[in-house]
């Protein structure tokens, strides 16, 4: 069964994150896939509790629960199915996936906090320096927010094995969308163990434990402190705090394909 060897794999990689082998992506993997900073590490968590329900799950474990393709090493215990976290654009060896998406303005605000909080922008760096690589898609490797999210809708929007979440409808109808990720992995979990699931991977349980082990996950034990890795964790905030020059650029670049995806402008 799908999700007794996933499970086993979990608990077994738990603690043994270096005995694995270099990746090969296997059919049966399951791809948890966004651009950065649209509600990646929001899913790890409800994936990780999704599938176990006897393990404290947390920023010191997530690593090893829901393994990073970048990884220079990752366990597969000799099974056929893992979790897999990613921000590549559309990969074709990717065969089940979760997607994300995110409104980019909302993004944009994500995404220069935490490039400054891990030091890969320079603390000066204004938001007005930082929105032209943001929209050329330069200031990563994963090319830009538009490219990114067009690159798998448009190659999987209508396979069956490719399940499509937006991050407000996350936040807004959060049972909803975990049903939907239930059923698309076949977990059968019921109306309690959902709720259990929403209680765990809120952003106010998220919070407390990077408080509490900041310093135990590898993302952030040498970051900038002052700048937390969970941040507002709602939508929308971009029209109290974008600036409406950087507002106004990015809806130029991409304003089409926001109003495709039910973004207003």
């Amino acid at each position: 069964m799908l999700e007794k060897r996933i499970k086993n794999t979990i608990k077994s990689a738990l603690g043994h994150y270096e005995s694995g082998v270099y990746y090969e992506a296997n059919a049966e993997d399951i791809f948890l896939v966004s651009y950065p900073k649209s509600g990646n590490t929001w899913l790890r968590f409800i994936l990780a509790n999704l599938y176990l329900k006897d393990i404290d799950v947390g920023f010191n474990n997530i690593e090893s629960i829901v393994q990073e393709v970048y990884a220079k090493k990752i366990n597969r215990n000799s099974c056929s199915s893992i979790i897999l976290k990613s921000h590549e654009p559309f990969m074709k060896n990717y065969k089940k996936v979760i997607y994300i998406y995110r409104d980019p303005r909302d993004v944009f605000l994500s995404y220069y906090s935490y490039q400054k909080k891990m030091g890969l922008i320079d603390k000066d760096c204004s938001i007005e320096m930082f929105s032209n690589s943001f929209i050329s898609g330069s200031c990563d490797q994963f090319s830009s927010w538009a490219n990114h999210v067009g690159s798998w809708l448009g190659a999987r929007s209508h396979n069956d094995d490719f399940l499509v979440l937006k991050y407000e409808d996350l936040l807004t109808d959060t049972y909803k969308e975990i049903k939907r990720i239930n059923d698309f992995l076949g977990l059968n979990r019921n109306e309690e163990e959902i709720n259990e699931v929403i209680r765990l991977s809120s952003s106010d349980s998220m919070k407390k434990l990077e408080k509490k082990q900041e310093n135990e996950w590898s993302l952030t034990k040498n970051s900038n402190k002052d700048i937390k890795f969970v941040r507002k964790a709602r939508s929308g905030y971009w029209k109290d705090e974008l600036p409406i020059e950087i507002n106004n650029k990015i809806v130029d670049a991409w304003g089409r394909q926001m109003k495709e995806y039910g973004y207003t402008l």
